[in-house]
């Protein structure tokens, strides 16, 4: 609980000021200086570090009460305002969030005076769309997905810079669709990297707000372009979070893209800035395999990305930890394309053709994974699936109505068929796990050339065939 904390570090926890992340957007947008976009990035910047100084000493919630200076004071002193704040958090974290804004007494002024960068100049007469962009598979297929469905706009990809590893992959990636689509993706690096190792001895490693602060990011990029969404390109089975929460360490579980999260993150913005912004989740009842389904012919380039939740891992060797679920799931989604990573990418393979059989680690995890799948079995044969598959879902009961609504408004699509869209999303995922250990299976029984044969497994709408 952080009540009787006096001041956070804002400006030497993170390694770039505030100030100085509003020039760097808006130098990339030839933006306007908007008082109340620097106030959203600093209460995200306030907000996630009280989570990271405050580590989880038991299961139950924390209580936060930050008093934060702004600019737009009487915008913020809106109790409407506050109010779809702490639900936004209070979902994303668990824990209970009070806030007090106090005005800022000295208004700067930020301005761009060097314009925007050649590159930006491209979009100044097309239609430009946001989105937030990672070193992720899933950010690299919704991307190029999106670039071939609409080959009119520009996308502004807002990328958070944490990591340098992480920048020089995405750069890549980003140059890599440009020789592709002819340059219409804008790559917008806003650097977050902490700056002082002295705070980084007692953090919360789960960080649940990290999403909150990336999605602000993206956000003010957008305000400060004049969009009015920000698509987020993310798997429904990581979105929605039922089923995976069983296979992560305890504690770790948290709702980072979840669609009540985004839905409810949607309705604060709209109520700040006084006109509607939303927040996109345009693959939520796609699989990861399903989204792959646009990068299949360029290899080289996926194998540029990165699953793993401990990237970057500072130790040599693999740069990936081969059982996390993100890099179960990659591997998973891979295998079901026809496509596979090097092995000496992963210090272990989950899905491996030969098991070692004294990694209990590894055994482990492939337990969890047969009984998620035999339970999925087991809820799609119910009589009534969706009720077994929502208490799968981690969510109150009183919630189950938010979910259908938050996942149609996050989807685009209409509520009545979220309860078909959830059920098809979950026995295609079913499908290509099994359809995975089958074709290691078959690589251990000398079929090697089965694991890169398209015609052995392919993905389509309709699921795995």
């Amino acid at each position: 609980m952080l009540r009787d904390a006096v001041c956070l570090p804002v400006n030497k926890y993170f390694r770039v000021s505030t100030d100085r992340l509003i020039f760097q957007i808006l130098s990339r947008v030839d933006g306007d200086w908007k008082p109340l976009n620097y106030d959203l990035l600093y209460v995200a910047q306030c907000v996630f570090i009280a989570d990271c100084l405050s580590p989880r000493t038991c299961i139950g919630r924390r209580e936060f009460w930050l008093t934060i200076p702004v600019y737009e004071y009487e915008v913020w002193a809106n109790s409407a305002a506050s109010n779809a704040l702490q639900a936004v958090l209070e979902f994303g974290s668990g824990d209970i969030w009070s806030f007090e804004f106090i005005k800022r007494p000295d208004l700067i002024s930020i301005t761009a005076s060097q314009g925007c960068l050649p590159g930006m100049q491209l979009y100044v007469n097309h239609r430009v769309q946001t989105c937030l962009l990672s070193e992720g598979l899933d950010s690299l297929a919704g991307l190029t997905t999106q670039l071939l469905n609409d080959s009119k706009s520009f996308f502004l990809a807002t990328f958070a810079l944490i990591q340098p590893q992480c920048y020089r992959r995405v750069k890549e990636i980003v140059e890599h669709l440009n020789r592709i689509f002819g340059k219409r993706v804008i790559l917008m690096p806003v650097v977050l990297q902490r700056s002082r190792k002295r705070f980084l001895g007692n953090e919360e490693l789960s960080q649940r707000t990290r999403s909150f602060l990336l999605a602000i990011t993206a956000n003010v990029a957008a305000l400060s372009a004049k969009s009015q969404s920000v698509s987020i390109f993310e798997n429904g089975l990581e979105a929605f979070d039922f089923t995976t929460r069983d296979l992560m360490m305890p504690g770790d579980a948290g709702r980072p893209m979840h669609p009540i999260f985004l839905s409810r993150l949607s309705d604060f913005i709209t109520t700040l800035v006084g006109q509607p912004f939303e927040f996109r989740l345009p693959f939520l009842f796609k699989t990861k395999s399903q989204m792959l389904a646009s990068v299949t012919s360029h290899a080289h380039i996926v194998e540029r990305t990165v699953s793993c939740i401990h990237f970057p891992r500072r130790k040599p060797g693999a740069s990936q930890c081969g059982i996390c679920i993100g890099c179960q799931l990659r591997r998973i989604a891979l295998r079901a394309v026809g496509l596979v990573d090097p092995d000496l990418q992963y210090d272990l393979q989950f899905d491996a053709e030969v098991i070692d059989e004294t990694n209990h680690e590894l055994i482990s995890t492939r337990a969890k994974f047969a009984q998620l799948t035999h339970r999925l079995q087991s809820i799609l044969e119910a009589e009534e699936p969706i009720t077994d598959l929502l208490q799968f879902s981690g969510l109150a009961q009183k919630q189950y109505e938010e979910l259908f609504s938050a996942s149609a408004r996050v989807a685009g699509i209409p509520v009545k068929c979220i309860g078909e869209h959830l059920l098809g999303l979950y026995a295609q995922f079913k499908n290509e796990y099994e359809r995975a250990i089958l074709l290691a299976n078959a690589y251990q029984n000398g079929n090697k050339d089965g694991l890169h044969n398209n015609n052995i497994c392919s993905v389509s709408e309709g699921g795995v065939t």
